[in-house]
């Protein structure tokens, strides 16, 4: 998102025209939550003002904005490029209803514009990028073949080869659709104005220019003729490239579906969304346009609740399905503030339901159906700046932990270098001590006074006698006590007598 400045005239800030963008960019917010913020009331715009005034007013000459992208607190919001407009800022305001900011300096008023970067590509061939308010960077990608033999190919034949340049067209660009082919058609619009443009290698060359209210719009071409479908009031428009009335209108919507709010073509099929979140899908393969079954609802397929604001669109090359992003809404009607949603939708026509794929820790920015695919599609995403501080910051209390663990095994290691062979005396001493009382007890466990094995075998024989002798006659005493000379040779023998 960039603001470019204007210069208001000697009668103050007049904040007036400007009518907002449709919300859809590669970068999520924008800077229209500010301006969503004037509908709170003007005692806290006033406060707003004067803070960010006195804020920006340390700055000679610099206005600077921030946008909210997600994530809670002050985590979710991140400062955008500073606008340099010469003299101390003395004052900031905004507008109520538009995406307009009005710094008042010590050399004037100036009115600083939202404008929200857009893109698109078309089959894989061009792309279309806003690097401005009026701005466009066009760029083919083609093989020489491709290109029509033109003999510009400096690597070779057969080998892709990059065309790009700049195109500065006469409005501030608030949206723009692409379509078509041999040639490429490109239409700009911001609510008041609209241009169309046909793109060639080197250049291109305005073919149009006229006054249009519309929200957004879907160019189709036949041949060199050019059609375009623009969202008006409560109902899908159809004029030619200078803004004449055409045939093929799809219809109108009722109350209950919303007014159109998006639209999107590859040239033969084109699908519609409401901001009420219905959507509706479109054949434009013969001159009368039609619908193609019945009509979707960007709602959960279980608990049919909303799913959020949508900002972009994108049907596939069968019409089957249409991709969608959207925005989570906080604050309710009053503030409205929009925040990116971490989930991709794709609305599958077959199963008349909204599948879901989140990314956790990114966002979506931009969705691109494959040319001859159905099922293939390429989504660009973001990491979430929260999110990517909290890890860098996870990341340097690990580091730092892992530091103090090295700097306690090194002092570890050098309390084994000084008492180590102490404390391997010690601990040898003690197993030796250990062994030896093991060894003593192995030899205490036999009969006293065995000098040979045979000698052993006649103690036994003895002792067996003894005992039988000591059972037979012990009937009221029981057995008599055993002729042993110790409390160790006791615990052997068990008090057996003899």
């Amino acid at each position: 998102p960039k603001a470019g400045p204007r210069r208001c005239g000697d009668g103050g800030a007049s904040a007036g025209a400007g009518g907002g963008a449709p919300h859809e960019s590669s970068g999520g917010c924008g800077g229209a939550v500010g301006a969503r913020a004037g509908a709170l009331g003007e005692r806290r715009t006033r406060r707003c003002a004067e803070a960010g005034a006195e804020r920006a007013g340390a700055e000679v000459g610099a206005a600077r904005q921030e946008a909210r992208r997600g994530g809670r607190g002050s985590d979710g919001w991140e400062p955008l490029p500073d606008v340099t407009l010469g003299g101390e800022v003395t004052a900031l305001r905004w507008c109520r209803g538009a995406a307009l900011l009005a710094a008042s300096t010590t050399d004037g008023v100036f009115q600083l514009s939202e404008t929200v970067l857009q893109q698109r590509m078309s089959s894989g061939e061009v792309a279309v990028v806003q690097t401005g308010a009026n701005t466009l960077h066009i760029e083919w990608l083609q093989s020489d073949a491709q290109l029509g033999q033109t003999g510009s190919n400096p690597v070779g034949d057969d080998s892709e080869y990059r065309a790009s340049y700049s195109l500065q067209v006469g409005i501030n660009v608030k949206g723009l659709c692409l379509g078509g082919g041999a040639p490429y058609m490109l239409a700009v619009w911001n609510g008041k104005d609209a241009e169309v443009w046909e793109l060639g290698k080197t250049e291109a060359l305005r073919r149009s220019a006229f006054s249009s209210s519309v929200r957004n719009m879907a160019l189709i071409t036949a041949g060199v003729d050019v059609s375009l479908y623009c969202c008006q009031d409560n109902e899908i428009t159809v004029c030619n490239e200078v803004g004449m009335p055409g045939k093929g209108r799809p219809g109108s919507f009722t109350s209950e579906e919303g007014a159109p709010a998006l639209l999107d073509s590859n040239g033969e099929f084109m699908a519609c969304v409401t901001d009420r979140g219905v959507i509706k899908r479109y054949s434009q393969k013969s001159v009368h346009v039609k619908q193609l079954g019945s009509v979707g609802r960007f709602v959960h397929p279980e608990t049919g609740r909303p799913l959020g604001a949508v900002r972009a669109i994108r049907v596939n090359c069968d019409g089957t399905r249409v991709a969608l992003l959207s925005d989570r809404v906080r604050g309710g009607a009053a503030l409205d503030l929009r925040e990116p949603d971490t989930r991709l939708h794709v609305y599958d026509a077959a199963r008349d339901a909204v599948l879901s794929h989140a990314f956790d820790r990114r966002y979506p920015v931009g969705i691109v159906w494959d040319a001859e695919d159905p099922k293939l599609l390429t989504v660009e995403t973001r990491r979430l700046r929260w999110v990517a501080e909290r890890e860098q910051k996870e990341r340097k209390e690990e580091a730092a932990l892992a530091e103090e663990e090295e700097r306690a095994l090194a002092r570890d290691h050098e309390d084994d270098d000084g008492y180590g062979h102490g404390k391997d005396a010690k601990a040898g001493a003690k197993d030796a001590k250990a062994d030896a009382k093991g060894s003593v007890q192995v030899r205490v466990v036999g009969v006293k006074g065995a000098k040979s094995e045979a000698d052993a075998k006649g103690a036994d024989a003895k002792s067996a006698d003894a005992k039988g002798e000591a059972g037979d006659g012990g009937g009221d005493g029981g057995g008599g006590d055993c002729n042993c000379a110790s409390e160790r040779e006791r615990s052997v023998c068990g008090g057996v007598p003899g």
